[in-house]
């Protein structure tokens, strides 16, 4: 999907790690740590109006350093301000399973992938 020429500008990557935001990062994603940009329901929709406004978006993935508890709350409270816009699924809101860290692992030595800090 990030890789896919096709799909450029179609999915956004939310990075909503804080302080163990370090080892780098998924090339193009936006970082948005969780507590300043997920507490409430304004924050949330700064969030939505900065980056989610884009017809050509398809989907956001949100992760965090294993996306256990950050992601998922994240990406729940972006669903739930979504629907109350009347734009359930639009773009599809996505958890990255195993998170920064499996990801990382995963990827470590691809430059196309994985961005240093």
């Amino acid at each position: 999907m990030l890789r896919d020429p096709q799909q450029q500008g179609k999915t956004v990557v939310l990075d909503v790690r804080e302080d163990d935001y370090e080892g780098g990062c998924i090339r193009g994603a936006i970082h948005k740590p969780h507590a300043e940009n997920f507490h409430d329901g304004d924050a949330v929709n700064k969030v939505i109006d900065e980056h989610l406004n884009s017809p050509s978006t398809e989907r956001v993935v949100v992760h965090c350093m294993m996306s256990q508890v950050r992601g998922p709350r994240s990406a729940k409270a972006l669903a739930s301000a979504l629907e109350k816009r009347g734009r359930a699924g639009q773009p599809a809101v996505l958890v990255l399973s195993g998170g920064w860290e499996s990801f990382s692992a995963a990827y470590r030595t691809d430059p196309d992938l994985i961005q240093p800090l």
